[in-house]
Order: C-alpha cells, then structure tokens, then sequence
C-alpha cells in the first residue's frame, strides 16, 4: 500500500516534470516565431535600403554636374567634403 503511494507520488511529479517542459518548448516556439518575424523585418528594411542606395546612385551623376554647374558652394561629392577659403580647403 506504501509502495503504491510512494509510486503515485512519483507519477504526479513526472506529469509535473512534463508539464513544466511542454511550457518551456511553447515558450521557445514562440520566441522563436517573433525572432523569425524580426529577421523578416529586417530583411524587408534591408531591401528598401538597397533600393534607396541605388536610387540614389542612379541620380547622382545628374546631381553632380547640377551642383557643379549651379552651386558653385565648393561641395566635393567624392571626398564629402566642402571646399572653400574659411576651412583653407581651396580647390
């Protein structure tokens, strides 16, 4: 009879043990899914950062000679870089 218990008992903890570890593979499911969500998110971002370089290098020959031919400020587009007597970086 003793025995019995002692055996029942030990079920009920491993029905817990079970239960406990069945909670944590649906908690790893879940993170994983929003890790899943955030990489596309990403990915998506990723794309429309690429699309907005190389729209930006498709206009930047038309700005260049645009800038050079109206502005006349001293700007450099390949170095950055703003040239004129105030920063002794005269072209």
């Amino acid at each position: 009879m003793a025995l019995a218990k002692v055996d029942q008992a030990w079920v009920k903890v491993d029905q817990a043990w079970v239960k406990a570890y069945q909670a944590r593979v649906k908690a790893y499911q879940a993170w994983v899914k929003a890790d899943q969500a955030w990489v596309k998110a990403d990915q998506a971002r990723v794309k429309a950062y690429q699309a907005r370089v190389k729209a930006y290098q498709a206009c930047l020959p038309q700005l260049k000679k645009l800038h050079k031919k109206e502005c006349g400020c001293g700007y450099d587009f390949e170095r950055q870089t703003i040239f004129s007597k105030e920063n002794g970086l005269e072209k």
